[in-house]
């Protein structure tokens, strides 16, 4: 299952200080200076969670705006056939795959790709659940392509949902299918009122905690 959140975050300000260089994945530290070491637990989870919630912003942002010109992209970690262009109706979906992602899944929270797939799923369900049921299955059909043990958090609790159950479930009309799709719609609802691009100079600001609705996959957002 992708996506496993870590305790620890390594970032880049954190590791290399201040305006210094940030250090790399492969350098080794000369020293025990690093500014991480010294905040406390609570220091550094507050840290995890703003970047998450920076990722996560930034992914609804992004696809919003690749929808308005009908593209949508989906990040595989693993070697899949899917990687490449596809045409769903209307739409067209790139498939990227990256072998360091994976790794990068196992140790850190938050990571921007899980935060825009996990977008992806959430508009796919919430196309089946506003009547474009074949546009919406074959969006989910092809993020079983990119991660077949693709899962997220149900989007009214804690309960592990696994996709390829819900697309299963999806085919043969059963109900509690049909919920999980409309609560993932209504979350996409939510998520277009409030991160809608603002493209003519328009200024404005939000606050508060997005909790992202991408559950394993998506390091507590995915």
């Amino acid at each position: 299952m992708r996506g496993v959140i870590a305790i620890l975050l390594s970032v880049a300000l954190l590791l290399g200080g201040g305006t210094q260089r940030a250090a790399q994945p492969d350098e080794a530290s000369s020293s025990d200076d690093r500014p991480a070491l010294r905040m406390s637990p609570a220091q550094l989870v507050a840290i995890i969670d703003e970047t998450g919630r920076g990722n996560y912003i930034t992914s609804c942002v992004d696809i919003l705006l690749d929808l308005e010109i009908k593209r949508i992209r989906l990040y595989a970690s693993k070697p899949t056939d899917a990687v490449g262009t596809h045409r769903i109706e209307d739409y067209r979906v790139e498939v990227v795959y990256r072998p360091e992602w994976q790794d990068l899944e196992r140790r850190a929270a938050g990571l921007y790709h899980l935060m825009y797939d996990g977008r992806v799923r959430e508009f796919a369900c919430a196309s089946v659940a506003e009547g474009r049921r074949s546009f919406g299955l074959g969006l989910l059909k092809l993020c079983l392509r990119v991660d077949p043990e693709w899962a997220f958090t149900h989007p009214t609790g804690y309960e592990i949902v696994k996709l390829a159950d819900l697309v299963q479930a999806l085919e043969r009309g059963e109900k509690w299918a049909t919920e999980v799709v409309e609560a993932e719609a209504e979350q996409w609802r939510i998520l277009v009122h409030k991160y809608k691009p603002r493209l003519s100079g328009q200024t404005g600001s939000s606050s508060g905690k997005e909790k992202g609705r991408g559950g394993p996959r998506s390091s507590g957002a995915h």
